[in-house]
């Protein structure tokens, strides 16, 4: 059995005789999204090596604009969390590869704190050279990233999260790289 999908695409349906300009880029796009199922799965490649760290506190989304401890010093294994209580690193999966396929879910990860939460995820990167490479990100809902203290993502969002949501050129350097994640 072959299954077909197929979609009708209204390209200048109801638009005003001087937007028709804009139909060669609707064209383009609903291309676009045609050939979106011969794309690779890039969940494929996903980060899985991950320490992780928190809860912290978010009530009112105050905690994108707060700079938790794992902010100034990684190295230091406890912080003060949520409600003063203690919280430390841990690994998110000890003995799995690096990379594998899939998202990282932090659903249930922090003794059943889900809402109004901020949370860290750390790992390294190791470069055999110097080199510009993409970085993609998708959180649900905000996200902060720094490579080897740098930051290089700050998107103050609320949204549902999806792979490669957010792209950005880093730098690499030879040898080991901190990516830093703070979602909240």
């Amino acid at each position: 059995v072959v299954k077909c999908a197929a979609w009708v695409v209204p390209l200048a349906d109801g638009m005003p005789k001087k937007a028709l300009h804009l139909v060669p880029a609707r064209y383009t796009r609903a291309q676009q999204v045609f050939t979106m199922a011969d794309r690779p799965d890039t969940t494929a490649f996903m980060i899985q090596d991950w320490l992780l760290v928190g809860p912290f506190d978010n009530t009112k989304g105050a905690g994108f604009d707060t700079a938790y401890g794992p902010e100034q010093d990684q190295t230091k294994p406890a912080y003060t969390g949520m409600g003063g209580k203690e919280v430390a690193w841990t690994r998110l999966q000890p003995g799995k590869p690096a990379l594998g396929k899939g998202v990282v879910n932090l659903r249930g990860r922090f003794a059943g704190v889900n809402d109004n939460a901020t949370a860290y995820a750390l790992t390294n990167i190791t470069s055999d050279r110097d080199r510009a490479v993409t970085l993609f990100t998708g959180s649900d809902d905000t996200i902060t990233a720094w490579v080897n203290g740098k930051p290089v993502i700050a998107r103050n969002v609320y949204r549902a999260a999806a792979p490669d949501q957010d792209r950005v050129d880093i730098q690499l350097k030879k040898g080991e790289n901190t990516l830093l994640l703070k979602v909240c």
